[in-house]
């Protein structure tokens, strides 16, 4: 695990003569007394673990301080990310919230955003241009990605292998998390790599699952399918059932959530790094509360409470834990500034 040690900003306090009584928030069960917002989320796949994740992290905060949250799945097609912001801003959202979209692809939702005074915010994904984006707040992929590789090589150990990889260059996310791999096959010379498209999210299981079948067929000495996020792992499990090869492929993918926790159990996956993804919302929420509430800018530069990058395997699934209490401190800081 390798923890990274940032700062939790600390916000001046608002006065209460700023905001209108009747359009505040009730102090209740924890709730910070706030003027009302509507937050607005949109992610290529929505329904994909580490977007979920994101969404909650962001529902949760927002719950703190009586926000409403409206979503927007661009449902496998990365291009509908931007009638999804356009959508959202007419629903009423103050703010979108943007899950690892390029920016090139929002060209006309950014600029509408822009006009109306709406910000937009990328969270949990590394993109190409963070400063299209009012700000970005995303995990260190290269990371991320070491420290599943490092276990890739330590099981394969000295023998030699072909590790089949799941890619989408058009994620710059993914494409992040891939060349960091690249770099670690390369200096390997007896390691192979073979590289599968991801580019069907509209059907990632049924996809995933082809590309893999087709590559262990073409390929006896694969050892290693690598997931580049949630939505691989699956279909790559299944093909390797299918093909009877569970005695000599094993399979590692990118943030764990309840399917992927199922087949760490199972033991049917060897390996899942993760890191608090949540914390990326906690952050965003912290920014458009001190846009509209404290300091009035939001922070780019803004860094999220400590995380780790940790690695879950079948044999430490219930004792490692990416939560460590970062949106306690947050709301403790909220309370203490805007209540």
């Amino acid at each position: 695990m390798v923890a990274v040690a940032v700062g939790l900003l600390g916000f001046q306090a608002c006065s209460e003569d700023n905001v209108a009584a009747e359009e505040k928030a009730p102090e209740r069960d924890g709730r910070i007394s706030v003027e009302k917002r509507t937050i607005g989320v949109t992610s290529i796949v929505l329904t994909a673990g580490s977007s979920k994740r994101l969404l909650k992290g962001i529902q949760d905060a927002a719950s703190l301080l009586g926000w409403e949250v409206i979503e927007c799945d661009a449902a496998g097609d990365a291009a509908a990310s931007d009638t999804c912001i356009t959508s959202l801003i007419q629903q009423g959202a103050d703010a979108v919230l943007s899950m690892g979209s390029e920016p090139a692809l929002l060209r006309q939702a950014l600029k509408r955003a822009s006009d109306k005074g709406v910000p937009v915010v990328n969270i949990g994904g590394t993109v190409s241009d963070p400063d299209a984006f009012d700000a970005s707040y995303a995990p260190d992929d290269v990371q991320l990605s070491t420290v599943l590789n490092d276990k890739v090589f330590e099981d394969l150990g000295d023998a030699s292998a072909t590790i089949g990889a799941y890619v989408n260059d058009a994620i710059v996310a993914i494409r992040t998390r891939t060349e960091a791999l690249r770099e670690q096959v390369a200096e390997r010379s007896d390691v192979e790599l073979e590289e599968m498209s991801t580019a069907n999210y509209t059907d990632p299981f049924a996809s995933s699952r082809q590309a893999a079948q087709s590559l262990l067929r073409a390929n006896d000495d694969v050892r290693a399918l690598w997931g580049s996020g949630t939505t691989n792992v699956p279909g790559a499990v299944a093909a390797v059932e299918d093909l009877g090869a569970e005695q000599d492929v094993k399979v590692y993918g990118f943030y764990l959530d309840d399917a992927l926790a199922e087949l760490l159990r199972q033991g049917k996956v060897a390996a899942v790094a993760d890191t608090t993804l949540e914390v990326n919302s906690y952050t965003a929420i912290d920014q458009l509360l001190a846009l509209w509430e404290g300091e009035g800018a939001i922070d780019p530069e803004a860094e999220p409470v400590p995380v780790e990058y940790v690695l879950y395997t079948p044999d430490n699934l219930d004792e490692v834990s990416t939560d460590t209490g970062q949106l306690d401190e947050f709301q403790s800081a909220w309370a203490e500034d805007y209540s």
